[in-house]
């Protein structure tokens, strides 16, 4: 018998917005954690700009660091940043 693989569940724009402000960081100005809290109330990117810096954030920062230390982490986190990655993708940009 073939086992299908499941697509990960897309995440609802609340799930995304609390989401990415658990992995948001702003100790001082300037920080490239702070453009996890730049989404508006839908989590919708404020430009193509945030939404590549979002990205970039993330696979250079966040992913490297589940990776690193799996133990910091529930045992499903890298399926939830799958899932913020490809809902930021795709969202259309608040302007």
């Amino acid at each position: 018998m073939r086992r299908h693989l499941r697509k990960p569940r897309t995440m609802t724009p609340e799930a995304a917005q609390l989401y990415a402000a658990s992995w948001g960081s702003y100790m001082q100005s300037g920080d490239p954690g702070a453009c996890m809290y730049g989404f508006n109330e839908d989590c919708r990117p404020q430009s193509e700009e945030h939404r590549q810096t979002v990205i970039t954030h993330c696979e250079t920062v966040c992913i490297p660091m589940i990776r690193e230390h799996p133990e910091w982490y529930e045992s499903d986190e890298m399926t939830r940043m799958e899932q913020f990655l490809a809902f930021i993708k795709t969202r259309k940009t608040a302007r």
